[in-house]
């Protein structure tokens, strides 16, 4: 299986076409909600991968879970992907997804070659808190 070298929810993760940089903005560590149910902002989840030798040319699927505070899945998220280089980045785009509860929710991330099951055991995870916080009326 691949090396995994970077799993990040952020707001923003874009590709410069020009030069092929990729910038991160804002990594998301928590998010603040002023009423349940309510929904997620946009977000980006951006991760690298890095193929060994001999995974030059796989079909892979990468993975994306979300999961709430009671282990739910809110949304699943399926990318194919080919290894035709070393590397392989991938930004997957989330927007308005209902979020029912507040509590630790956490993103999963798996890769398996096409064709084959996904692991059990996740190769990432990143923790999400979500408050509810009161708007306060002017």
């Amino acid at each position: 299986m691949p090396r995994l070298l970077l799993f990040a929810p952020c707001q923003l993760g874009i590709i410069d076409s020009a030069t092929s940089v990729l910038s991160i903005i804002n990594l998301i560590e928590a998010v603040n909600l002023g009423q349940l149910p309510g929904a997620l902002p946009e977000i980006s989840i951006v991760s690298i991968w890095r193929r060994y030798d001999e995974e030059l040319d796989a079909s892979m699927v990468q993975k994306v879970v979300l999961l709430d505070s009671d282990r739910q899945v809110l949304i699943s998220i399926e990318t194919p992907f080919l290894f035709e280089r070393m590397g392989h980045r991938i930004i997957n785009r989330i927007g308005s997804l209902p979020i029912t509860r507040a509590g630790a929710h956490e993103f999963q991330l798996f890769v398996k070659r096409q064709g084959s099951d996904y692991p059990s055991a996740p190769s990432a995870s990143y923790p999400l808190l979500v408050q509810q916080v009161p708007q306060v009326r002017t």
